[in-house]
């Protein structure tokens, strides 16, 4: 028997394999017509075909979100992020679009944040610069709706706590911020200077269990850098560094926040990850003392960028820096060794950074 199969006159029907770039630019083309419904049946099934192809979910996000289906779009962005690539920043834009459009200005500014310092140059700088300062508009606004003119009283009894720890009138300075946390429940900054207060006592211990129901209610980034300096001081190693692994992903929302991060980053040892932050800070160009050039350079230096590292030195031995006019003369001698780079904090015995 011989097979017909090539035989001229078979029958035999060729299909039209549609690839998954092709729904996909029909589903583009319908999203630019403003046909969304046909451009999320595209999209889905481009998907179905290249399910691997973070774009054309990002696509199809950027559709659910005109559609105002924010929710729904932000679990495709985190899946991509999750699951395909984590590199693909733009979605972090996207999903700070989708929280503001749903009022969650916090996370907001913190996804448009992590877009902007990992794509300073990127496609959407500008409108997600734009879109950085309408939320923290927002913010600001929200804030004053809790903390308002009217509420001088707390800032004042705030100050005189910390000048009351600086002079060690502990029980004074207790009464006053146990007060402000009652008032204002909110106002976390009373939270964190009641756990230095406690460490002022010798009462590390009951310091970190006082930050660990903080966090518990509320992921406040000062927080978490002040427990992972107490761990750290009692040797509680392993606690530490889940603790600092948590840290390496946080991406600050503002500039004071961002120097607390490199600054216990780079105590405990995390170099590149402060390297990055410090590089940001310094870009800023706004109050950069000789304290941030000297981490800036511990840092460069244990990342090896050593032209760098020694830039920063100068610049901080030029704001008279002691230690790192010291490392530059070692370094002028040969005598420097990675063992003398270090990036110690010099907080005092409250816990401040």
């Amino acid at each position: 028997m011989t097979s017909n199969t090539n035989q001229k006159g078979s029958g035999r029907v060729l299909p039209f394999v549609q690839s998954g770039e092709h729904f996909f630019r029909r589903g583009v083309r319908a999203y630019q017509h403003g046909d969304f419904r046909r451009a999320v049946k595209y999209l889905q099934r481009a998907i179905e075909l290249k399910p691997r192809e973070g774009v054309f979910r990002c696509q199809l996000a950027a559709v659910l979100s005109d559609t105002g289906e924010h929710e729904r779009s932000n679990e495709i962005l985190h899946y991509v992020l999750d699951h395909i690539n984590e590199r693909m920043y733009e979605c972090y834009f996207f999903l700070a679009n989708n929280y503001a459009h749903l009022g969650l200005f916090d996370k907001a500014a913190e996804s448009v944040s992590t877009y902007l310092a990992h794509q300073p140059n990127g496609e959407f700088q500008e409108e997600a610069q734009n879109l950085l300062e309408a939320v923290q508009d927002e913010q600001e606004e929200e804030e004053t709706e809790d903390i308002n003119s009217s509420d001088d009283e707390l800032i004042i009894n705030y100050e005189r706590a910390c000048r009351y720890m600086n002079d060690e009138y502990f029980e004074k300075a207790a009464h006053l911020l146990d007060g402000i946390m009652v008032d204002y429940p909110n106002f976390w900054s009373a939270y964190t200077k009641r756990a230095e207060l406690l460490h002022a006592q010798n009462r590390t211990d009951e310091a970190i269990v006082f930050l660990k129901e903080l966090l518990a209610e509320e992921s406040y980034l000062p927080a978490m850098c002040q427990l992972a300096l107490y761990l750290d001081e009692l040797g509680r190693f392993e606690a530490r560094d889940e603790l600092l692994e948590s840290l390496k992903s946080v991406v600050p929302i503002d500039r004071g926040h961002a120097r607390k991060l490199a600054d216990v980053l780079c105590a405990l040892g995390s170099y590149e990850r402060a390297h990055h932050w410090y590089v940001y800070l310094v870009k800023q160009q706004h109050e950069v003392d000789a304290e941030i050039f000297f981490r800036a350079g511990v840092c460069a230096f244990h990342v090896g960028e050593y032209r760098l590292a020694r830039n920063r030195f100068e610049q901080a031995k030029d704001m008279g820096h002691s230690a790192a006019e010291l490392l530059v003369e070692k370094e002028n001698e040969g005598l420097l060794s990675s063992g003398d780079v270090r990036c110690d904090l010099t907080h005092n015995k409250y816990g401040n950074l």
